[in-house]
């Protein structure tokens, strides 16, 4: 039996469960682990208040393949990601949340939410809080000679 993409993309999303931003500030003030796999950097460039980071980068080998269970099951554990609990994963913009998808459920979870608008929608949101580093977004009015004077 052969399948279309359209069945495998259809079959694959009935597998996960989307959630949107309101659903996420709704499971993230009943303390269900909000997880940021994107890399350190962009993590620092700003995220979701109370997202804890684990890049997805963490997640594999070099050679591209989900580390051993084991190993993942310990990168989740020290972000609080409790087995048989509510997570939500995100990334920048659903693609590396894919990665983190997998290593979940290859952990046996079966509560996953993803945000797949991911920080692409949040961080264009006017009234959407955003943790950010400061030291990202220096600003030397020495170089705005407008600004200085």
């Amino acid at each position: 039996m052969s399948y279309s993409v359209r069945d495998l993309v259809a079959a694959a999303k009935s597998l996960i469960r989307e959630i949107g931003p309101a659903e996420l500030l709704e499971l993230r003030e009943f303390g269900c682990p909000i997880i940021d796999v994107r890399e350190p950097e962009e993590f620092a460039d700003g995220h979701i208040p109370g997202a804890r980071s684990l890049p997805q980068s963490t997640l594999l080998t070099k050679q591209g393949t989900l580390k051993p269970v084991d190993e993942v099951a310990q990168l989740y554990q020290r972000v609080g990601v409790e087995s048989g609990k509510q997570v939500v994963s995100y990334c920048g913009s659903g693609v590396y949340g894919a990665n983190s998808f997998l290593a979940l459920r290859n952990l046996g979870h079966k509560n996953i939410a993803f945000y797949d608008a991911s920080w692409d929608e949040w961080s264009r949101d006017p009234n959407a809080k955003q943790e950010i580093s400061l030291a990202n977004y220096a600003f030397d009015p020495a170089h705005y000679p407008a600004a200085a004077g």
